[in-house]
């Protein structure tokens, strides 16, 4: 479990379907077919990152207050919902004109 509480499990899902319905919003398309990949294609790969980065001696714990080898802490949960729903538009964040949301 994430510290400090609260679980923000939700607020994943929440940003997530938020950015759903946007994209909902606009003319259907038809992806390109590098980008249809099905779940039982990539998910192994997943397990296979997951299980890397969370493999014993591959990481360093930064998030737990014990480990003083880095003065920078990972970002705060609400933090990385927010990153994951701008990830998700891929927003254009260097200039005002092409990602005001996000500059």
């Amino acid at each position: 479990m994430l510290d400090p509480e609260p679980d923000f499990t939700d607020a994943w899902t929440q940003a997530v379907s938020a950015i759903q319905e946007w994209h909902d919003g606009y003319a259907p398309f038809t992806a390109h077919p590098s980008a249809l990949v099905s779940l039982r294609e990539w998910e192994p790969a997943l397990r296979e990152y997951l299980a890397r980065l969370t493999a014993p001696g591959q990481q360093y714990p930064f998030f737990h207050p014990h480990y003083a080898g880095q003065m920078l802490k990972p970002p705060h949960p609400i933090a990385t919902v927010g990153y994951l729903a701008a990830m998700l538009i891929n927003p254009n964040n260097h200039a005002l004109d092409g990602g005001p949301a996000t500059a």
